[in-house]
């Protein structure tokens, strides 16, 4: 049932929500697991002393290159250890799985910082994952750098081209910098960072987690799935359950964490900053730092986004390159919550309208955004609008979407804040947020629906309740980089937006605000992202 997902949100810690998310999927037909062995095995690979004649299994008698890696079949318990400092040059190849209580593990060991390298080098892939379960990833350096663009490029590429589920692939404690090949939108989409696709339509992926890496100065994507996934047609084999959480993501090419073909995923505490920055003078045409796509029920909180650049020239240069994007094809739910996302040029999100709606995922139910705080997002100058955008929302089709808006705080000090709704946008709604900004352009396009907001200007004109004051901030405009920044966006005791909220009906169990106090039930709350109480 999707509303248990969004249950525990409002204060349960990450690990609980991802144990009750995981416990909510059905048992899979086929889990593909390991035979647990008589006694796993670890192997050591020592590029400064090893010899590929040695057997491997003692850090004196370690390999020295991968190509005895790559003949494994791993099987329950057993350990790859790279030794730090060291550097190994082409594609490692992983396969076998291990068991929940027996994982596979790829790790590091030896003395210091130096965190050993696996460089690509021409290769498309620096490490795959092929057909694996029960698998952990850690503490590895991955490049894949080059002078040519014009290719596939991926660091860690984890694929199912077999029938089955393949559970509890664990990515974690890795840097990945330097993957470089094609910005371009027509030719990019498999290449990135963190690459999962399934090319069998009866294989799928479950309880995935993808965490505390640090990705880095890459060209392409920063974790995304496969586009093209021979499963996504199959809603039976859809992938299930997925964490993206506390990875730094930092100067790409293309979109930062892109959720693709997943039911039920959890990205939070991620900090992504300067995507679209690193595209070689090549046009990245449409992105944005972070959505779903062809996914059904995703979560995403506690995240900061922030200067994500326009790189949409031409007529199509007043769109994308948001924050966030609710983008093509997804179903089911999607909440947006305790955010923090500034400067991010083409604003703070968009919504894709009418290509939303896909059979496969089945009907889209509702989008909510809310407790989020947006400090000067917009501010691109190459917007159409008469101001700079922070919602971007394509026409919904004649469809109504339920998409809504509530008790955010967005301020802006550049100029104009803009909304920009194109046609009709039937089921959008926009309810007890903070506007404050010098003016502000907000269109009653069919359908848009504007109440009970507080504007520091002139409100919108379809506002029947609108409160146009000053909201009393502590000190708005002052955020800087971290979550644990945006104390300025509270209010004062005698601010106007303190008991001027209306209730929100089927809220879906939001019991917080942005700073982890509690709303009050049957009452007013306050209108904005903190609750102050009274």
């Amino acid at each position: 049932m999707i509303l248990t997902l969004f249950a525990p949100l409002s204060g349960t810690s990450a690990e609980a929500v991802s144990e009750q998310v995981a416990a909510e999927q059905a048992a899979p037909e086929q889990v593909v697991t390991g035979e647990d062995a008589a006694a796993p095995v670890t192997y050591y690979v020592d590029s400064a002393e090893g010899k590929d004649t040695n057997n491997g299994k003692s850090e004196g008698a370690a390999w020295k290159t991968l190509v005895n890696v790559n003949k494994l079949t791993l099987k329950p318990g057993d350990q790859v250890r790279f030794k730090k400092g060291g550097t190994w040059q082409g594609t490692l190849k992983l396969k076998g799985s291990g068991t929940e209580s027996n994982r596979i593990i790829v790790a590091n060991y030896g003395p210091g910082d130096a965190l050993p390298l696996i460089d690509a080098k021409g290769e498309i892939d620096a490490v795959v994952l092929q057909n694996m379960s029960y698998v952990t990833v850690e503490g590895l350096a991955i490049t894949n750098p080059s002078s040519n663009l014009e290719r596939w490029a991926r660091g860690i590429y984890i694929v199912a081209d077999k029938p089955g589920a393949y559970r509890g692939i664990t990515i974690r404690n890795n840097k990945l910098y330097k993957i470089e090949g094609y910005v371009s939108q027509n030719k990019r989409h498999k290449s990135a960072a963190i690459f999962t696709d399934s090319t069998d339509s009866r294989a799928r992926f479950e309880q995935m987690e993808i965490t505390g890496n640090r990705i880095k100065d890459i060209t392409v994507r920063g974790i995304t799935g496969s586009q093209t996934a021979k499963n996504l047609n199959h809603p039976e084999n859809f992938n299930y359950d997925l964490k993206v959480s506390r990875n730094l993501i930092q100067n790409t090419g293309c979109d930062a964490i892109r959720v693709v073909g997943w039911n039920k995923a959890l990205i939070e505490y991620n900090n992504i900053y300067y995507v679209g920055h690193n595209t070689r003078n090549y046009e990245a045409s449409f992105i944005a730092a972070a959505f779903p796509q062809q996914s059904i029920d995703t979560v995403w909180q506690f995240n900061e986004i922030a200067y994500t650049k326009g790189t949409n020239p031409g007529e199509g240069r007043d769109m994308d390159s948001q924050a966030f994007d609710i983008d093509h094809t997804n179903g089911g739910m999607h909440i947006f919550q305790y955010n923090y996302t500034h400067d991010n040029e083409g604003g703070f999100v968009l919504f894709m309208g009418s290509i939303v709606k896909g059979e496969e995922v089945g009907d889209f139910k509702e989008a909510i955004i809310r407790y989020n705080i947006s400090q000067n997002d917009g501010n691109s100058g190459q917007s159409t609008l008469k101001g700079d955008r922070l919602f971007e929302v394509h026409p919904f089709g004649g469809i109504t979407f339920p998409v809504k808006v509530y008790n955010n705080t967005f301020y802006y000090d550049k100029g104009t804040m803009a909304l920009q709704l194109k046609g009709d946008v039937a089921g959008l709604a926009f309810y007890n947020n903070i506007f404050q900004a010098p003016a502000g352009s907000y269109p009653v396009n069919v359908g848009a629906v504007y109440d009970n907001n507080l504007y520091s200007h002139a409100p919108s004109a379809a506002d029947a309740h609108a409160i146009q004051a000053d909201p009393a901030l502590v000190a708005a405009g002052s955020g800087g980089e971290g979550l644990d920044t945006v104390d300025g966006y509270k209010l004062r005791p005698k601010s106007p937006a303190i008991g001027k909220g209306i209730i929100i009906p089927d809220a879906w169990n939001n019991v917080r605000d942005f700073y982890n106090n509690p709303l009050p039930t049957g009452t007013a709350p306050d209108i904005g992202a903190h609750q102050a109480g009274r």
